[in-house]
């Protein structure tokens, strides 16, 4: 039987790694405006107005980028 896990890369390249840190750079702040559009909809659902919560953003892209310069601070030590 097959495993998935030996066509995984688990030691990647630096420009694989930097790519992979592209792609979270500029996927996460649309994953965060996307649950913002989601929660904005359901106080449409509740109270017939749009609720903007922007605190849901914020944490999810302030996290994001605290992983981000983990990241790459952690690439500088090796």
């Amino acid at each position: 039987m097959p495993t998935k896990f030996k066509e995984i890369n688990w030691n990647p390249s630096l420009k694989e790694r930097k790519d992979f840190g592209r792609l979270l750079m500029i996927g996460f702040p649309f994953v965060a405006l996307f649950w913002t559009v989601v929660l904005a909809m359901k106080g449409i659902l509740k109270n017939g107005v749009w609720d903007w919560n922007w605190i849901v953003f914020f944490w999810i892209f302030s996290l994001v980028r605290i992983l981000i310069i983990i990241s790459i601070i952690s690439s500088y030590n090796k």
